[in-house]
């Protein structure tokens, strides 16, 4: 049976202990990626500088077009993001109907054309 995920009290305590080990905090970031929960584990791999942890995270938004996850990889590790992973991110985002992501990484890789198209879609969901 997998161990249970700490409670989100204890995460906040695990993140600020400075006893725990960098292995031991990547290891608690990848239990919240296996259950799913890869905007926990980044946290926890940001905190260990666990550059394995955070392109395992930085994989799972470009193949999800998850522009939050990418920017908290882009945010813990500016190395592990290329221009082009805010494109492949948008293009994803953009054909899973994640059109708020897809704006937002169109414009972070520089395509303010297609960020601005992203938008528009976005606001056709709230147009009644």
């Amino acid at each position: 049976m997998p161990e249970a995920l700490p409670h989100p009290d204890r995460v906040r305590v695990l993140l600020t202990d400075s006893r725990l080990p960098a292995q031991e905090i990547a290891r608690i970031g990848d239990r919240f990626l296996e259950a799913g929960l890869p905007n926990v584990a980044v946290m926890f791999y940001e905190r260990a500088k666990s550059a394995d942890g955070l392109k395992q995270v930085k994989n799972l938004a470009l193949k999800e077009g998850d522009e939050f996850l990418l920017t908290a990889v882009a945010k813990s590790d500016a190395s592990l993001v290329e221009p082009s992973d805010w494109r492949a991110c948008a293009e994803a985002a953009l054909a899973r109907g994640r059109f708020a992501f897809a704006r937002d990484a169109f414009r972070k890789a520089g395509d303010d054309d297609r960020s601005a198209q992203a938008g528009q879609e976005y606001l056709k969901i709230f147009a009644g």
